[in-house]
């Protein structure tokens, strides 16, 4: 299948070990999308679910009209069409275009074919006086040669066809290139190059060259092309979208800007802007947001209807500045920022905690970095009846699960390490010491008395336990944000899990300071987004709020119309009073359970499980009201569902680009490395597609923490983490207690500042006169208030988001035993493992250069 046409046709099954099959891409498109008549189950793709949409895919690859035998040869005749059959309607240009210069090429062979046999012809022709007819010379041959032997001579050798030896073969690594194949190349070339990380100038290696020329002469000269294959804007057109940006410092010291969009709960980058010389104050982010999103708009055909930054200074004041300049536009801080900060926040609000967190990480760094003295823990471990000795894991400062993993590995392994510590010291000094002598020994023997001490300090594994507990649901929750499709009702109810653990935390200064700086970090959220979210969701509607919360049918339906008429404030979005008043009420029956929502409600009452229970779902449950008379509310939540809060895409550009501008590639310009971008993210998509990419496995880690997190609804938010290519991250392994040190000190100082800053903006956006209270401009007749929607009052604080059936508190104040994490345990022994040549040497031991080594 390296034939340029086999880019448009998909693979199907052979009908033997020989015979290929193959169905036009465009005519399995359109069928999918235009089911024929006589198709039983003609609904919309997009109401279909995932296996419904497979099976509708293998039925129109089978179309006989689509289906053909897998040559180029039949490919190019489906495209062009022949005798019994017109051109392929569906087949797009590029398509029409290999498939024409296929048919060119066959055609200049044949011609070469003839004109070579002609000549062949004419040259026997002038060597002999009495010519045969081309059409009866082998008859007459054959004919002499019967007379001759009947005669009694010896019958002459068969005359040969001039016409076949006037032929001279060419192998086919000797024929020139057609020009599909050339630009099939250059194509595939550049793929490969960004796939594989390669440098562009790969293929101008001489040595690369050379061994290009032997597997076909010319090849060298084919270069990767640069063209790149916009298949985006197909995903985006007409249809609702969310857009995320933020900047970091490149490695030519350039400020660039990453630009992803979100549809369908999919992220894909966009683009990659020089933000070195543009400004960053809150205006001049303004107006760069509103550029960036009327260009988004105008390039992908989509409507944008959120966008999301981080919360520092420029970007939290600019983002307030555009929702007020556009109110129907949700401008969104990111949520997984703000949980990371949070972690800051807790090691700020407790020193112990700082200290503990601390002197764990450096008993996992004395063990990991002194092979001798690590081997002593590990006969411990055997002799405590493990097969298999566990490694001290090491956490990774980008992957915030590994923190906890790290700490709880090393909880797990207290009894072989203070067994050790305490019966087994005189070995572990002497592995440390080894042959060093004098001053050097009284050192590491210190240092060694120390990290024992401290292992066998009972004070020390009580406090890493109550450390663990608290560290578990910020990491996760901080994790289970960065999902590109974790929705605002998801991130809610990670927000009330943090907030439960710790208003049951055993330091009263400690639970009054995490309750307080959560509060205000809800406080800043749109909360109408999310509670609106939250109460949509069929799985939890009101049951999630406590009984102190005030909440009726009343003030829910007056919420969800607050969010409707901010969306209709968008110019041209068709908004009417009519519209307003069906989502009303129908509003007001799905909190009653009532109409078109009496089945799901006496569902819910029986208690009675259905298949859509176990993926607990709401875009798809909504998605089955578009055909009733609540499309209206149904289409307000599809779009409330859809709406992304965390900006984890731009982060996997960062790292994406990272990777490709390391030290010696750091002249790679944007441009390169925007194409770059967009072609592996194409690759990863058609790998996918085609089942080659290897999917990430369900975490099963996450169902202790839904018990942990006091939040049986909780749902498993890990799964869809599909894109993310652990690879990319930048390695930063925490392998030190130093290490750790400047890490934490940089969450705090993080946590501190976004504070300062936004108490700082929120100063300035109260003394700012460019942002006064629009123009209240009386409502249309028959549209709905168009008047800006006044800030949502903070009249739901945290505390009353609770759980009416939630288990017993008792399960928040003690740790529970052995999690489930395999998957998370062996990532961190793999990036340990790639770490190796950054391990510290024993003390005692010396590092020689290659030539000095000995060689037998």
């Amino acid at each position: 299948m390296s034939h340029p046409l086999w880019t448009h046709f998909w693979p199907r099954p052979t009908r033997n070990q020989k015979h290929k099959r193959a169905a036009c891409k465009a005519c399995v498109t359109h069928y999918e999308s235009n089911p024929p008549e006589e198709w039983e189950d003609r609904r919309d793709r997009a109401d279909l679910t995932d296996a419904e949409k497979m099976e509708r895919f293998e039925a129109a690859c089978n179309i006989k009209s689509a289906n053909v035998n897998g040559v180029p040869k039949t490919l190019a005749a489906h495209i062009n069409g022949h005798a019994k059959q017109g051109a392929c309607p569906h087949a797009s240009a590029a398509a029409r275009t290999l498939a024409k210069a296929f048919k060119e090429d066959a055609a200049q062979k044949k011609a070469d074919k003839r004109r070579a046999a002609a000549s062949a012809s004419d040259s026997e022709k002038s060597d002999s006086a009495t010519p045969i007819p081309a059409q009866k010379r082998s008859h007459n041959v054959s004919q002499g040669a019967s007379t001759s032997a009947s005669q009694g001579g010896s019958a002459p050798k068969k005359a040969r066809d001039a016409r076949y030896g006037a032929f001279t073969v060419i192998s086919s690594k000797q024929s020139a290139y057609t020009r599909a194949e050339v630009d099939g190349i250059e194509k595939q070339a550049l793929r490969a190059v960004a796939s594989s990380g390669s440098a562009f100038k790969f293929f101008e290696n001489e040595e690369v060259k050379k061994l290009m020329d032997l597997i076909r002469p010319g090849t060298s000269a084919i270069l990767p092309s640069g063209k790149v294959e916009g298949r985006t804007k197909k995903e985006f057109k007409g249809k609702e979208a969310g857009a995320f940006m933020d900047g970091w410092k490149a490695q030519n010291r350039a400020s660039v800007n990453g630009v992803c969009a979100n549809v369908n709960r999919k992220a894909y980058p966009i683009d990659l802007i020089d933000a070195t010389a543009l400004g960053k104050d809150g205006p001049a982010q303004r107006d760069q947001f509103a550029a960036i999103i009327d260009q988004l708009e105008t390039d992908l055909e989509c409507i944008i209807t959120h966008f999301v930054t981080d919360a520092d200074g420029g970007s939290l004041k600019g983002r307030k500045l555009l929702q007020k300049m556009r109110p129907w536009l949700f401008a969104i801080s990111c949520t997984a920022h703000q949980f990371q900060l949070t972690l800051g926040d807790y090691f700020k609000s407790w020193d112990y905690a700082q200290s503990i967190a601390e002197q764990a990480t450096q008993i996992i760094a004395w063990i990991n970095n002194h092979s001798k003295v690590r081997v002593v823990f590990d006969t411990a471990q055997r002799q405590l009846g493990r097969d298999n000795a566990l490694a001290y894991l090491v956490a990774c400062i980008t992957r915030w699960t590994t923190h906890f993993t790290a700490f709880a590995r090393l909880f797990e392994l207290k009894k072989p390490i203070v067994a050790v510590a305490a019966w087994q010291r005189e070995a572990v000094v002497k592995a440390q010491v080894g042959a060093a002598v004098s001053t050097e020994a009284a050192r590491l023997r210190d240092d060694a008395n120390y990290h024992c001490d401290l292992a066998a300090d009972p004070a020390f594994w009580n406090g890493l336990e109550q450390v663990l507990g608290d560290i578990e649901v910020i990491c996760y929750a901080t994790n289970l944000a960065q999902g590109d499709s974790t929705r605002a009702d998801q991130v809610l109810l990670s927000l009330v899990g943090v907030y439960l653990r710790f208003s049951e935390h055993p330091e009263q200064e400690v639970r009054i300071e995490m309750l307080r700086r959560l509060e205000k970090r809800w406080g800043e959220w749109d909360q109408i987004l999310f509670l609106v979210a939250l109460i949509l969701n069929p799985w939890e509607t009101l049951s999630c709020f406590g009984s102190n919360a005030n909440l009726d049918h009343f003030k829910v339906v007056d919420m969800v119309v607050q969010v409707y008429r901010r969306l209709a404030l968008r110019p041209g979005s068709g908004a009417t009073i009519a519209t307003e008043k069906a989502i009303a009420k129908a509003m007001g029956d799905f909190l009653a359970g009532v109409g078109c929502f009496s089945a799901w409600h006496e569902h819910v009452q029986s208690g009675e499980m259905y298949s859509i229970d176990e993926t607990r779902d709401p875009v798809f449950w909504w998605q089955g009201y578009l055909q009733t008379l609540t499309r209206e509310l149904a289409l307000l939540a599809l779009t409330i569902f859809s709406i992304v809060v965390n900006q984890a895409a731009v982060e996997r550009v960062f790292s994406f680009v990272k990777e490709r501008t390391k030290d010696r590639r750091n002249r790679l310009g944007l441009p390169k490395a925007k194409k770059l971008l967009l072609i592996d993210s194409q690759i990863r998509a058609d790998q996918r597609r085609a089942g080659v990419l290897k999917e990430r496995k369900q975490r099963v880690n996450h169902k202790s923490i839904t018990k942990l997190l006091d939040i049986p609804r909780y749902g498993n938010l890990l799964q869809d983490l599909d894109d993310e290519d652990s690879t990319e991250r930048g390695r930063a392994l925490v392998r030190s207690g130093d290490t750790w040190r400047i890490e934490m000190a940089k969450w705090i100082v993080d946590a501190r500042d976004a504070a300062a800053e936004e108490a700082e903006t929120a100063r300035e956006l109260a003394e700012s006169e460019e942002i006064e209270d629009m123009p209240e401009d009386p409502p249309q007749r028959d549209l709905p208030d168009t008047r800006p929607p006044r800030r949502p009052r903070k009249w739901v604080p945290l505390k009353l988001v609770t759980l009416g059936n939630s288990p017993r508190k008792e399960s928040l104040r003690t740790r529970m035993s052995r999690r489930a994490m395999q998957e998370e345990e062996e990532y961190m022994r793999v990036m340990a493992a790639l770490d190796a040549d950054d391990d510290t040497l024993d003390d005692g031991e010396v590092e020689i250069s290659d030539s000095e080594e000995f060689h037998p």
